[in-house]
């Protein structure tokens, strides 16, 4: 499992969909847009995320252009009273 050309998760048993990836001309920073279930906790390259619902964006600033940025995205939640974890890891 991983993320494919277009941005989609590519795994079929998955409920993570990485939506969108923005980087308008080339600044500083990037956008990530990510839509998981509502009760989902999500952590970027580690960190815990407060944010809530089923779309959440994360931006990641101070970044320099035609650098390589690794990003993983760890969810974790409960699906039909079991514990679930999936973790994408997405490479710009």
């Amino acid at each position: 499992p991983g993320l494919n050309n277009s941005g989609a998760i590519d795994s079929a048993d998955s409920d993570v969909q990485l939506v969108s990836t923005s980087n308008e001309s080339m600044s500083d920073e990037i956008q990530l847009t990510v839509k998981v279930s509502e009760s989902a906790k999500i952590f970027v390259n580690g960190n815990s995320t407060t944010s809530t619902g089923e779309v959440r964006q994360f931006v990641s600033r101070g970044l320099t252009p035609d650098q390589e940025y690794r990003f993983e995205i760890r969810v974790e939640d409960t699906v039909d009273g079991e514990a679930v974890v999936d973790t994408k890891t997405l490479v710009l």
